[in-house]
């Protein structure tokens, strides 16, 4: 169970990525020793890779788990589950997540909030899917950035026509440039 390869991920993380249901079942639930292992480490970062992976059923196994918290960040990655599904176009990890209580408002390490990662890589669904769930159209991100300034940096025109149709503030402003539309 203590098992790492070089990067410090051991046989639950590896298997939670390819989507081995049932190891991970297994190693989950198996008795772990009580010194020289984070069980909470390793779930976590299993959980992210899943929520990454669009590994639903692994993801339910994992928050069936005390130990597993569907908000916490993995300590390595900084990651959170829901942004790990958002950032990845994972709309069905997303619906678990949000199902089992992730918190849309929570970003990652670097401060980077579900939203505006689904609006960076153009994921229209759960773009959709998270203002569904009540994040507000105009949620601020660390930088001080609404979605619509951060969809229109990267080009996203169909994220875009889907914020204007929300309510969108036209506008906007960031902390350095203010733009009239």
């Amino acid at each position: 169970m203590n098992a790492t390869d070089s990067k410090g991920s051991t046989a639950v993380v590896f298997a939670a990525k390819m989507g081995h249901l049932s190891i991970v079942s297994l190693l989950t639930n198996y008795p772990w020793p009580t010194s020289g292992c984070q069980l909470e480490t390793t779930a976590q970062e299993a959980l992210i890779l899943s929520a990454r992976e669009g590994h639903v059923d692994i993801l339910d196994c994992l928050l069936n788990n005390e130990r597993v918290k569907v908000n916490d960040e993995c300590p390595l990655s900084g990651e959170t589950a829901l942004c790990a599904a958002a950032s990845s176009g994972r709309k069905d990890s997303c619906k678990i997540l949000l199902k089992r209580g992730a918190d849309s408002s929570m970003p990652n390490r670097n401060g980077d909030l579900p939203l505006h990662l689904a609006t960076t890589d153009g994921h229209y669904e759960i773009v959709d899917l998270l203002m569904n769930t009540g994040v507000p159209v105009d949620q601020i991100d660390k930088q001080g950035r609404s979605p619509l300034l951060v969809a229109a940096n990267v080009g996203q025109v169909g994220v875009i026509e889907l914020l204007l149709t929300r309510g969108a503030e036209k506008n906007f402003k960031d902390l350095k440039v203010s733009f009239k539309c």
